[in-house]
């Protein structure tokens, strides 16, 4: 089976600690949704979580649980990471022929990140009650408010309520989406790491 995967944000750095893959099957008759899996290095991890973290693993090079995978390295590179991919696949009775990377409109409507990150872009038309966003604490700040990241995030309100509305599991995995697209805004145009080069999006 050929799988396609999908990054909803720049690669600037070298490597990570962690990273959201997106999967889908290479069939034109597959219609749900897709795989969304979270690699993270140790490197991640910080005090208890990290011996937490370490304890999972048992001195192994990776352990999974659901969706969820760990990796017994620092940090890791983009060919690294689909390595790791590639092992979950195959953990999950998945086996991988190929892992070529998918397209903005191939994974369109169906990874969260990359549709708030549109949204995040998108010119605000005045009519919309708009809140900058701490990436870290995920609070509301004010506009000219000083955070660690690169870029500000600035929403519609309505989102911001409905992201408060969610479980507080799926909300967690959606401010760690949210962060990295402060650190890694994607605009149009832009080039996107692919394998161990650079090509310009369609």
């Amino acid at each position: 089976m050929i799988w396609k995967y999908y990054i909803p944000h720049l690669w600037e750095e070298a490597s990570a600690v962690w990273e959201d893959v997106y999967l889908l099957p290479d069939d034109p008759h597959y219609t749900g949704d897709p795989i969304w899996l979270t690699v993270d290095a140790l490197g991640f991890y910080t005090d208890e979580e990290r011996r937490e973290a370490e304890d999972k693993l048992g001195g192994n090079e990776y352990a999974i649980e659901d969706a969820d995978m760990i990796v017994n390295v620092e940090a890791f590179t983009l060919p690294q990471l689909l390595g790791w991919v590639r092992i979950w696949l195959e953990e999950n009775d998945l086996p991988a022929t190929d892992l070529i990377e998918g397209t903005d409109d191939e994974f369109q409507g169906k990874v969260f990140g990359a549709d708030l990150l549109q949204a995040l872009q998108a010119q605000d038309d005045g009519e919309v009650e708009t809140v900058h966003i701490d990436p870290d604490t995920f609070a509301e700040i004010s506009s000219d408010a000083a955070t660690s990241h690169p870029y500000k995030l600035v929403m519609p309100r309505e989102l911001l309520d409905q992201i408060e509305a969610m479980p507080e599991h799926e909300a967690e995995d959606l401010m760690r989406a949210i962060a990295s697209l402060a650190d890694n805004p994607k605009p149009p145009g832009a080039k996107r790491l692919a394998g161990d080069g650079l090509r310009d999006e369609e």
